[in-house]
């Protein structure tokens, strides 16, 4: 078997089974309960809702290099239409990307409200 068949083979492989975790995790983050799961030993009771978010910006990272090695090792960087390919495998990634970015906006705008404070 060729060794490029198999590489094409794993990464198509992490690919589909990342975007259905990413598929997965949106539905609990739309549909699932906002009510606090009351575990004993949590010290923040967290919502469904707050896992999903949670997952779903730790797997930006993940979603892009899996998306950036289907992308070449397809070699759909060779086609006609590769920044329609790139724009079409990237947009998980993208969607996690914002998702990311809604998270730490405002935690670093809130950390620089509080380091400005102390100097003036």
């Amino acid at each position: 078997m060729n060794k490029n068949l198999v590489l094409k083979v794993i990464f198509d492989s992490i690919y589909a089974v990342g975007c259905a975790m990413f598929l997965v995790l949106i539905g609990l983050y739309l549909f699932g309960s906002a009510e606090p799961i009351n575990q004993q030993d949590a010290m923040i009771p967290l919502s469904i809702r707050s896992y999903a978010w949670t997952g779903i910006c730790v797997g930006t990272l993940p979603m892009l290099g899996s998306a950036l090695a289907v992308y070449f090792s397809n070699r759909l960087h060779l086609s006609n239409h590769k920044f329609l390919y790139l724009l079409l495998l990237l947009i998980p990634a993208i969607v996690c990307l914002v998702f990311l970015l809604m998270f730490l906006v405002p935690f670093m705008f809130a950390m620089f409200k509080t380091s400005t404070r102390a100097y003036f």
